[in-house]
C-alpha cells in the first residue's frame, strides 16, 4: 500500500495536491527542525521589524520558501482539486502557519502525525469540505 509520512493512503485525503503538499511540507518541517535554521530564522524575522535591509533579506527568504507551496496549490486548482476562489497564499498559510507555530511557540515536535493532520485540515478547507 502506498504511504506518505508512514500513513496508509486510505487513511487520508488522496489527491495529487495532497501528495505535492506532503513533499513540500516535509522539506520545510525538516528545515524548521534544523538547529542552525531554527535559531537564525526567528532572529531574522525579529530584526526585520527594525531594519529595512534585514526586512529585504527576510522578504527574499520568504519569497524563496513559498513557490513550491504556491505551485502545488495552483496545479491543484487546474485539476479541480482546490476551489478556484481559494488563493495559493491562503492555502499555503493554512499549511505553513501551524509549522511555524509549533516550532517557535509551542516548541512541540513536528512529527509525521502533526504534518498529516495539518495537511488534512488545509486540503479539506481548500476542497470546501
Amino acid at each position: 500500500m502506498h504511504e506518505i509520512c508512514g500513513l496508509p493512503a486510505g487513511d487520508r485525503e488522496d489527491s495529487a495536491a495532497r501528495m505535492q503538499l506532503d513533499i513540500v511540507i516535509i522539506a520545510l518541517g525538516r528545515n524548521a527542525e534544523d538547529p542552525a535554521w531554527a535559531s537564525v530564522y526567528p532572529s531574522i524575522i525579529d530584526a526585520a521589524e527594525r531594519d529595512p535591509e534585514i526586512a529585504a533579506l527576510q522578504a527574499g527568504l520568504h519569497k524563496a520558501f513559498m513557490p513550491p507551496f504556491h505551485a502545488a496549490v495552483e496545479q491543484a486548482k487546474d485539476r479541480g482539486e482546490v476551489q478556484p476562489e481559494k488563493s495559493a497564499a491562503e492555502v499555503t498559510a493554512a499549511v505553513v502557519g501551524p509549522l511555524f507555530y509549533r516550532r517557535w511557540f509551542s516548541k512541540e515536535a513536528i512529527d509525521d502525525r502533526f504534518i498529516e493532520n495539518t495537511i488534512d485540515g488545509a486540503v479539506k478547507a481548500a476542497l470546501g469540505r
